[in-house]
């Protein structure tokens, strides 16, 4: 998945360092220790379209490479994409690819199965 952040295009990749970074951004805690839930809590704020979760899949998404965009940079692509009504094409290209990317498949399909039964 290519977007163009800043008037650069960005690769994001699906792989290990995307579900490590996810996995920094979005813990639970039982008994005292921390469990990453990167990919679950993702998948669950990207269905209720919460702007903030596309902001941590871009981030994620490009813990590969060494040139990142900039918080700011993340932060006004997804402000002008909401100003012109078009964040829910977002959502569905992220879902989209998520879907595509082999390490992370087989969760978003299991995550997507239990939201379907509650």
């Amino acid at each position: 998945m290519n977007l163009t952040i800043g008037g650069k295009e960005y690769e994001l990749s699906f792989g290990m360092k995307f579900i490590n970074a996810l996995d920094n951004i979005y813990t639970q805690s039982l008994h005292g220790m921390a469990f990453g839930m990167g990919v679950e809590s993702l998948i669950t704020y990207l269905n209720m379209e919460n702007p903030a979760s596309l902001y941590n899949g871009i981030k994620a998404g490009t813990a590969h490479l060494k040139s990142k965009p900039s918080n700011e940079d993340i932060e006004a692509y997804i402000t002008e994409l909401a100003e012109k009504d078009e964040l829910g094409q977002l959502f569905d290209d992220f879902f989209n690819a998520l879907e595509k990317a082999p390490l992370v498949r087989k969760k978003i399909q299991t995550v997507k199965e239990n939201m379907k039964d509650q």
